[in-house]
Formats: C-alpha cells, structure tokens, sequence
C-alpha cells in the first residue's frame, strides 16, 4: 500500500484496489478509547474534501456520527412525516417557525441521542433573555417534547428530556381592552366614505374576525332575512411548503355560524 499525505490532510492512502482511503480521530467511546471514522473515495481529491469537512464540523461542534442524528434532521422529518398531515396549515406554519427560529437555533447540532436537560434549560434561559414570552417559551418547548416524544416510540431515545425543565412562570395576561359605545360612535364617523368602512362596520357590528370576514362572498349575505353565513376563513401562512399540499389543506372551517346585522 502506498501512502500520500499532504499537508494537514491527515491519514490519506491508496489501496491496492485502486480505491482512496482516510481516516480521522473524531472523538473517544465510552470507554475512552479514540474514535475513528473512516471516509472513501475514488479520488484522492475527494477522499480529502470528506475529511476536511469532518476536520471542520468536528472544530465547529458540528460533528455527529452517521449512526447519530441531529435534531434539526430529526425535527424537519418529524415535521413532515408526523405533523404535516394532522395539522392545519397555519398550525403546522406556527410549529415550522418555532423549529426553524428558535430550536434550531440552540439544539440544531446536537445528536438527539446526546441532548440533556442542560441543553434544553439553556435554550429556556436564552429565549427567555431575548424578550420572549413566558407563553412562546412553553409553547416552544411543547413543539420540541412532541418531537422527543416521536423519537421515544421509534427507539430513536430513551427518555424525553424536556420533562425535568424549568419553564418560566406564567405572566398575568392584561385584561382586554374594548371601545365604548361613545368610542365606536366617534370612530364610525370618523371613517365615513372610507373604502373599507363596510368592513370597520361588520367587524364592530358582528365581531366576527378579520380571516372571517376577507373570507366572505356575496353568496354568504341573505339580504331577505339579515344574516351573514360566516363558512370559512382566509389564513395567511408564512412558511413555505408544497403548494399541492397546502392547497388540499386548507379547507374552510365547515361551521354553521349565524349573526344578524
């Protein structure tokens, strides 16, 4: 066997078969002993450009052994294997972006095999600290024990270590402010011949809610008796998907709600 090493490639060889090999220390076992992984190529070229990326993940905290996955990989194919078709879409948008903002960016290259309670606490104190409510950090937190949960039955993890976390306290919601029937009065005058005063004047008058009322046809009035069907309700989702799936998921909310004018 002939071996080729360059500078600060590592362990590089040919074998006999033609074939190029490599090989990295890339951490210890349980036991202590080194942890070897092992890459192949054609190329030499190619052969270097695999160890150099593990050299790098490994310097970056990146790393993870291929028989390990990481909880973004986990959290993105729990998303679309578990949830997606269980979901409605502005659900599903809602669960995306706490993975995508907040999860990812504390726990996204750890093994799931390897988080901790520890890593889980950090994540609470660090959207804690950055402005979040005590509502969104729980909310957050739920997403990411469903995921732990998943992994549970698919003998991906032992334990869910979003149980033993601390969650913030909850805070006092404000009370609910409303206009008074002076207010409403003052506010309906004040927006005569606007363009959208039909639409100021139903919400006030009905209290029916905006993707409610962006959602109503001409068909949903019943001019002869004074009610408005109210069937469906307009969503705008954030996130990107498969316009196929999302077009079949976005149904109406097939409900019989009455109010009179």
């Amino acid at each position: 066997m002939s071996k080729k090493r360059g500078h600060n490639e590592g362990s590089i060889s040919k074998r006999k078969d033609g074939l190029w090999t490599s090989v990295a220390t890339v951490g210890r076992k349980p036991d202590g002993s080194l942890r070897r992984r092992t890459f192949y190529g054609k190329t030499r070229k190619e052969v270097n450009d695999k160890l150099q990326k593990a050299l790098a993940d490994l310097q970056n905290g990146k790393y993870v052994d291929k028989n390990k996955i990481l909880v973004k990989d986990w959290l993105e194919k729990w998303l679309w294997t578990y949830k997606s078709s269980v979901l409605k879409p502005k659900t599903f948008s809602s669960y995306k972006m706490l993975v995508d903002v907040y999860i990812n960016n504390s726990l996204a290259y750890i093994p799931i095999q390897d988080l901790c309670t520890n890593d889980i606490q950090e994540m609470i104190v660090k959207l804690t600290s950055e402005g979040l409510s005590s509502r969104t950090v729980k909310y957050t937190c739920t997403v990411l024990s469903g995921a732990l949960e998943q992994a549970i039955k698919n003998n991906l993890i032992n334990t869910n270590v979003c149980r033993n976390a601390v969650l913030p306290q909850q805070v006092k919601r404000r009370e609910a402010r409303v206009m008074s029937q002076e207010d409403q009065e003052k506010f309906i005058n004040s927006i005569k011949g606007h363009r959208l005063f039909c639409a100021f004047l139903l919400l006030l008058s009905t209290g029916c809610r905006i993707g409610e009322l962006l959602a109503l046809k001409y068909e949903n009035v019943n001019w002869d008796e004074g009610f408005i069907k109210i069937s469906q309700t307009l969503q705008r989702i954030e996130t990107t998907f498969d316009k196929k799936w999302l077009y079949n998921k976005c149904w109406g909310k097939e409900i019989e709600l009455y109010k009179k004018i």
